[in-house]
């Protein structure tokens, strides 16, 4: 099997579902592209230092899951409905009814998200973009949200290009490797581990300095239950965020062993999140979740005219008291 073959479908929102013994039957963690990709890697090393464990949270084993919708569904369903998941998905999901409260930011800033051509494409920026193919995973995924907004800052739009779906990551990059599509969008650590094959030529951090990615969530019943397990299970995460910029090596080191990883491809890209502050250490910033918004309405998941209440969608009462602000 080669590379390509191992990838999985490329998606904004990576995510996972807890449950913790004491409050129900210890169960996984499933984390949406666990281990494929790097949003999750606060909890390889949270759990890797049994910082769960010495909070009093004894959180199981993790099962690569399947992040957006399908996240959010799956912690609803868990006996702990807590999760982390992409803003738009946990969006979505109280747009039609859920219940939900977002309690913390997980990914919040610099994306991750570079637009690949081939090593002997003559393309070098988006100014070369207008007529060419470029490849999404699906309509309405984070890769189509990107794109439109990409375009959008750089003056242009999707009716400039002929936007090709390729099912996913796998196909996307197949197609490009074939010359069917012109660009195709990867994340990190995929953008790395293709390096010799693949080239970007341009990226999100471009045109939009920050955005919101992920963020944790919960049922408001469950925020009021039990909010004292919920700020113990920030509180960890924010310690395993802590550790990875105290000493990105160390931590970089048990992502590898705990994601079977290659150390020095691991070893590269936390350097560079660890340069832009990649992972979030719960704190919100209104201007990333303003630009998350801005994408979801050109892909038509929020109304154009919509404004999200973030005093009302936001809890931060489990949040620690220097990380709440007005919003």
């Amino acid at each position: 099997m080669n590379i390509i073959e191992k990838l999985p479908a490329l998606g904004l929102a990576a995510g996972l579902a807890l449950a913790f013994t004491g409050v129900a039957q210890a169960k996984d963690v499933v984390v949406a592209h666990y281990c494929a990709l790097l949003q999750g890697a606060p909890w390889s090393v949270a759990l890797e230092q049994d910082m769960f464990a010495k909070a009093g949270v004894d959180v199981d084993g993790i099962i690569p899951g399947r992040g957006g919708g399908d996240t959010v569904r799956n912690a609803l369903a868990n006996d702990v409905p807590f999760g982390e998941a992409g803003l738009g998905a946990v969006l979505a999901a109280r747009s039609k009814g859920a219940p939900l409260k977002i309690i913390y930011a997980a990914v919040s800033g610099k994306v991750d998200m570079y637009w690949l051509v081939r090593k002997d494409s003559p393309l070098q920026s988006i100014k070369d973009m207008p007529g060419k193919k470029m490849g999404i995973t699906n309509p309405n995924s984070g890769s189509d949200q990107l794109t439109r907004q990409v375009l959008q800052a750089a003056g242009m739009s999707v009716d400039d290009v002929t936007i090709i779906t390729t099912g996913g990551l796998r196909g996307g990059l197949t197609l490009l490797g074939q010359g069917e599509v012109d660009t195709m969008p990867a994340i990190e650590p995929i953008v790395t581990q293709l390096a010799a094959k693949f080239r970007p030529i341009f990226a999100v951090g471009d045109f939009i300095p920050t955005l919101t990615q992920t963020v944790g969530f919960t049922t408001e019943a469950f925020a009021r239950e039990e909010p004292e397990l919920l700020r113990k299970v920030i509180a960890t995460r924010r310690q395993a965020v802590e550790a990875i910029y105290a000493d990105p090596q160390a931590a970089a080191a048990m992502i590898a062993k705990r994601c079977e990883m290659k150390p020095e491809l691991t070893a590269a890209v936390v350097e560079k999140f660890v340069g832009w502050h990649y992972w979030s250490t719960g704190g919100f910033e209104r201007e990333g979740l303003e630009a998350n918004v801005a994408g979801l309405k050109l892909i038509g998941a929020l109304k154009a005219d919509e404004s999200i209440d973030w005093s009302e969608a936001i809890d931060q009462s489990m949040l620690p008291e220097d990380l709440r602000k007005p919003l």
